[in-house]
């Protein structure tokens, strides 16, 4: 993907699915310089990943409704979110175990805080479905279930 790095063990993490080549070009720091080439052809494979991780509890802030927002390095679990990666379009909707939708996000950045209508749910196992494209293009389809504990 044209990227190039002078780190001596370098690390590189591909964006894309795919089969990648190897270019290692070495050079010398005296006079007279010399270099060399190396392609590792077809070195790399990429596989597709498109993952979606969910809680199966959590305990949402008792101080009133955030809006959902969360902060993945805030580990007081108190928003009801995934854990993405390869995931391009995405909507989270929480349901009761009645079937009644109470909760719809479309922004994979916003997650369900356990309020519906500005008060505390209450606590019981409510059904999540997720559902989206992956960067690839490909849709996705995910139901399960977490328990709301207050």
């Amino acid at each position: 993907d044209g990227n190039t790095s002078t780190e001596f063990e370098p690390d590189y993490l591909y964006n894309y699915p795919g089969i990648y080549d190897i270019t290692l070009i070495v050079a010398t720091i005296t006079e007279p310089q010399c270099y060399d080439t190396l392609v590792f052809n077809h070195a790399v494979k990429v596989n597709e990943s498109c993952r979606l991780i969910f809680p199966n509890a959590f305990i949402p802030s008792i101080s009133g409704p955030s809006g959902g927002h969360y902060n993945i390095n805030d580990k007081n679990n108190q928003i009801f979110y995934p854990l993405t990666e390869g995931v391009e379009k995405y909507r989270l909707e929480i349901y009761t175990r009645w079937g009644e939708l109470i909760f719809v996000s479309e922004d994979i950045n916003v997650g369900w805080d356990g309020y519906y209508k500005g008060k505390l749910a209450k606590q019981d196992v409510y059904v999540y479905k997720a559902t989206g494209m992956c960067t690839s293009g490909r849709e996705f389809s995910q139901t399960g279930d977490v328990t709301l504990y207050r």
